[in-house]
């Protein structure tokens, strides 16, 4: 299901990791380095590349305890899907 993401309000998020502008899908961005994908969000205030799995986590995870990491199960940093991310402590890094 997809959720609109506040900060950009005519962008949206499903749990697959999949990122909407007016309900098109936007293209991804990989980055060699880190491994992990972005995509580009452009509004009148705004131009910024925002990573992928910080979008899934924050719109289709629970987070009652306010953890800021965000922990991929299977360590593939491409892999956003929200079944595949949980939120942890900074003690468990």
């Amino acid at each position: 299901m997809k959720k609109e993401i506040i900060e950009f309000p005519s962008y949206s998020v499903d749990e697959d990791g999949k990122v909407y502008k007016n309900d098109t899908e936007i293209n991804h961005t990989f980055d060699k380095i880190t491994g992990h994908v972005f995509v580009f969000i452009d509004t009148f205030v705004i131009q910024a590349y925002i990573p992928v799995y910080k979008l899934v986590a924050k719109y289709h995870l629970d987070n009652p305890n306010n953890y800021e990491s965000i922990l991929f199960k299977n360590s593939i940093f491409n892999d956003v899907r929200a079944e595949n991310l949980e939120f942890v402590s900074d003690d468990y890094k």
